[in-house]
């Protein structure tokens, strides 16, 4: 059973996305945040934010802070100009051409949240965010999804309804239950796991991490991994999502080569249910 969805799997990637399976990995260190990855059709991108003197400032360490760089000046104005079409592109962000934005929030989670959800009001105000209404239990996508990941609370992104900011969740850990909730991990709270690569002992771990989280309708990524186009390959034939890179031009053109000699099959994630991903599991 497992070698058989393993092997349907591999094909999944070059149909699936509607542009790269890349994420750009603290893409605020780009030469051009934002628009070096979205000119090269990379769509995903990640902010590391630190909360002081009222203000999200983008930085890899709170000593590097340069107070001219802010999410709101570095991501959220220019997404918004897309958006709005104040600022005309090729292949504007929608929901079909999707744009997955990390936000790392690197000083504390209680401080942080609420600023970063206050900061995207006017996302929400166009109705351009990926939303879950708990009480109609309804996931609306949107033309950007906001994922929360370092020292995101889950408490604080479970309380939110609608909820527009989600939870990065380990993705080795999501066949046990979402703490203090119960509840089933999901995309509805977690579109996206991620782990350390270096936490993954071959590529047949990789792979069944791959699937448990395919399994249950969530996206998968791998973080501090080797910059190399094999290594990538390899994360592109399990059917990994996102592919984290710091080089976008080496692994976009690593990822044409490679989906180009793929068979462009389309292929949907269904997601199981979670007691028919555990039952897939025990095979």
């Amino acid at each position: 059973m497992r070698a058989v969805l393993l092997a349907a799997l591999v094909a999944v990637p070059a149909a699936l996305a509607v542009t790269k399976p890349i994420h750009s990995h603290n893409d605020y260190l780009q030469a051009v945040p934002f628009w070096t990855a979205f000119n090269l059709s990379v769509m995903s991108v990640e902010a590391d934010v630190w909360w002081q003197s009222s203000q999200l400032f983008v930085a890899h360490t709170s000593g590097e802070i340069n107070k001219s760089k802010t999410l709101q000046s570095l991501y959220l104005n220019p997404i918004m100009g897309i958006l709005n079409g104040s600022l005309a592109v090729p292949n504007p962000i929608s929901v079909s051409n999707p744009l997955q934005l990390l936000i790392d929030m690197k000083s504390t989670g209680s401080s942080t949240f609420q600023p970063v959800s206050d900061a995207l009001a006017p996302l929400r105000a166009g109705g351009y965010l990926t939303t879950y209404n708990s009480a109609t239990g309804t996931l609306r996508p949107g033309a950007v999804t906001v994922v929360g990941t370092g020292n995101t609370p889950l408490a604080s992104v479970v309380a939110q309804n609608p909820r527009d900011v989600f939870f990065d969740a380990d993705i080795r850990t999501l066949f046990s239950t979402v703490p203090a909730t119960g509840q089933t991990w999901g995309p509805h709270i977690s579109p996206l796991a991620s782990v350390d690569f270096g936490s993954v002992s071959n590529t047949a771990q990789m792979q069944e991490l791959v699937l448990n989280a395919h399994d249950l309708g969530i996206k998968s990524r791998f973080w501090d991994t080797p910059a190399s186009v094999s290594t990538w390959n390899t994360f592109w034939a399990a059917g990994s999502d996102w592919v984290n890179a710091d080089d976008l031009a080496a692994v976009s053109n690593a990822w044409a080569a490679f989906s180009g000699a793929l068979v462009p099959t389309r292929f949907e994630y269904t997601g199981l249910d979670a007691q028919k991903a555990l039952e897939r599991k025990e095979v």
